[in-house]
């Protein structure tokens, strides 16, 4: 399966502590879900929850997937409500991805933390003999 688009047409965000949150929660959601042909059409949430003081972040959006599973996909999501395997694992990755990136810009414009744990890097030095 292969991204075709991801757009945004809703979003709020609340900030009620002056202080800055010392942690969040990311959840990404999937309202509904379509195929037609090869293409599976998704609507989704993507949610931060920050603490102390119940601030947040919420965007709402569609994403579109190309390929031979978009069916399955589809069927499994009308089933169980939720996508499995290599496709699952590539839609929820995609859509957090994308969101990620958006919802750091409207994060920083209410001071808020970016909704994204960024890898720490370590210098490696000489051994010493």
């Amino acid at each position: 399966m292969k991204l075709e688009y991801v757009e945004f047409y809703a979003g709020d965000v609340r900030r009620n502590s002056p202080k800055a949150p010392e942690s969040f929660k990311t959840n990404i959601s999937i309202t509904e879900a379509q195929a037609k042909g090869d293409t599976l059409n998704l609507t989704f949430d993507y949610t931060v929850g920050y603490a102390p003081g119940n601030s947040g972040l919420h965007l709402t959006g569609k994403a579109a997937f190309i390929g031979k599973d978009a069916e399955n996909a589809r069927k499994e999501w009308v089933k169980s409500k939720t996508i499995t395997g290599a496709s699952g694992e590539y839609i929820v990755n995609t859509i957090y991805y994308h969101s990620s990136l958006q919802a750091i810009q409207i994060a920083r414009l209410f001071g808020l933390t970016a909704p994204v744990v960024f890898p720490q890097m370590k210098f490696a030095g000489k051994k010493k003999k």
